[in-house]
C-alpha cells in the first residue's frame, strides 16, 4: 500500500480555478497594460486586484477582477457563454 494513497485528493474545481488564474495572468503579460498587484485566494467576490500600466509607468488605477474557470470549449469566434445564476 502506498502511504500516499490516504492523503485527500484536490478538488477539481480547486484545479480549474488555478488554470484560470494562470492563463489571465498570461495575458496580463501579453497585454503589457496591466500588473497583477494582488491574489485573494479563496475569496468571495474579487479573486484579484489589477493596474492600468500606460506608457511603462505604473497608474494606480485599480481594477477588481473575479475570474470564473471551466472546462467547457471555446466558440468558432473564440468566445465562451457562460450562464449564471
Amino acid at each position: 500500500m502506498n502511504p500516499f494513497d490516504e492523503l485527500p485528493r484536490r478538488n477539481q474545481t480547486h484545479e480549474i480555478e488555478d488554470d484560470a488564474l494562470v492563463a489571465f495572468q498570461k495575458r496580463l503579460v501579453e497585454s503589457g497594460c496591466f500588473i497583477l498587484q494582488a491574489s485573494d485566494r479563496k475569496g468571495y467576490g474579487t479573486d484579484c486586484q489589477i493596474e492600468v500600466v500606460t506608457d511603462g509607468r505604473a497608474t494606480n488605477v485599480r481594477v477588481h477582477v473575479q475570474l470564473k474557470g471551466t472546462e467547457r470549449a471555446l466558440n468558432a469566434d473564440g468566445s465562451l457563454r457562460l450562464r449564471t445564476h
